[in-house]
């Protein structure tokens, strides 16, 4: 309607500048005039009209075009009443409005479905922390019973750890003895240390390497600290032999009581062991009875071991000898309190093949027959028996000799 009008007003301006033109140079009469001017009017209302008509056909096509409504012309949409697209505007508007109200109905159940599931999570999570926290309890309690039973704060981690050192002060007392040996007076010593081993010995060498003679005085070493490490045997104490017919009594009706037997003379022994106790001097007696056995064949071996503590009120090499002995008594009794059998596996020398997962070869062999064990395997006796450390030994290729 807007560009009707303007289009009128149009007109009716162009009707004016002509009327005064035509009055101005023609000087028509005023009867002919307006009848020039009414047609001109009438003319300009048709051209109003169609060019109106063509913009609302172009716009309803341009419409349909992007709402995909397809199809229908544009004097399909000219020939519509109001009436009938206002009802289809109004029927669209109550769809869209009832898919919009069931998107929110859909998001409020997903809203109280998420509130729901994060409490029951954060339900979930508490409870397993606090069977966390049971678990962790039950566990400490369980541990604490155990320590209570054994004689020692000792684990079988710490057992591990407390023979590493031993096996590392073992050798560093042997590499300080052969910075200062006579190869000759070692040699011919160390052969006489084991009557079934010294043909093996002396085909090594006369005199032995160094070292060569390093390993055997590690093994003799630690031959004699060992026996303090067997499960059946408390040193000192007068109660050995009952006690060995105790436990094959009940390994073979209660291994589990010989365990309890084993542990609970263990206990004793270490709670009573203060100055002045009987259990004491026995034990310190048995320390100096092992430390002599020591100290006499480091010093026939290496002659130089007496003559220097001889001149030393301390005597550096005795005192040594005493600790390595007092440290393996220790480790001895941290062993049989526990609630597993841990001890040193047996090692058959000249008879036993080689086991790479209980044993390291001294020159890093993987086969052959044990030929010296220096130190054997501890071992952890579970089902499943494994060393929590592993044996040293020197192996020999059968048919072949050491050099």
């Amino acid at each position: 309607m807007q560009k009707i009008v303007r289009c009128r007003a149009m007109s009716w301006n162009k009707l004016n500048d002509i009327r005064m033109q035509s009055h101005g140079i023609y000087h028509v009469s005023g009867f002919i005039l307006r009848t020039v001017l009414l047609h001109l009017y009438l003319f300009s209302l048709m051209n109003s009209a169609t060019h109106s008509q063509s913009t609302a056909t172009s716009n309803n096509k341009t419409q349909t075009a992007h709402t995909t409504v397809t199809t229908r012309t544009s004097s399909l949409h000219l020939q519509e009443s109001p009436s009938t697209s206002l009802s289809k505007l109004k029927a669209h508007l109550a769809h869209q409005q009832k898919v919009l109200h069931d998107y929110y109905a859909e998001k409020e159940h997903y809203v109280q479905e998420s509130e729901r599931l994060t409490e029951a999570i954060a339900a979930i999570t508490e409870k397993t922390y606090q069977k966390q926290l049971e678990r962790e309890q039950l566990q400490q309690n369980y541990e604490t019973h155990l320590q209570s039973l054994r004689a020692t704060k000792d684990t079988v981690d710490t057992i591990r750890v407390r023979l590493h050192t031993i096996k590392q002060n073992i050798a560093s007392l042997a590499t300080e003895l052969i910075e200062k040996a006579d190869p000759s007076v070692a040699t011919h010593a160390l052969q006489t240390f084991w009557l079934n081993l010294r043909e093996p010995i002396e085909r090594m060498g006369d005199p032995l390497p160094s070292p060569r003679i390093k390993m055997l005085t590690e093994k003799f070493i630690m031959d004699v600290l060992v026996q303090n490490m067997n499960l059946s045997t408390f040193p000192g104490l007068t109660i050995g032999q009952n006690y060995k017919t105790l436990i094959d009594f009940f390994e073979d009706y209660d291994p589990c009581l010989s365990i309890r037997l084993r542990q609970e003379i263990t206990r004793v022994v270490v709670s009573k062991n203060t100055p002045g106790t009987e259990i004491h001097q026995v034990l310190r007696q048995a320390v100096l009875s092992n430390w002599k056995f020591l100290y006499a064949g480091l010093t026939k071996a290496f002659p130089f071991v007496y003559q220097q503590d001889k001149a030393d009120a301390k005597m550096y090499y005795g005192s040594k000898v005493q600790m390595l002995v007092e440290q393996a008594m220790t480790l001895g009794f941290a062993m049989k309190g526990q609630e597993v059998d841990i001890t040193a596996a047996e090692t058959r020398e000249q008879l036993q093949a080689f086991d790479p997962d209980f044993m390291v070869d001294e020159d890093g062999q993987m086969s052959g027959i044990v030929e010296f064990c220096i130190c054997p395997p501890f071992v952890l006796y579970t089902e499943t028996p494994r060393p929590i450390e592993k044996g040293r030994v020197l192996c020999s290729i059968p048919g072949s000799h050491l050099p």
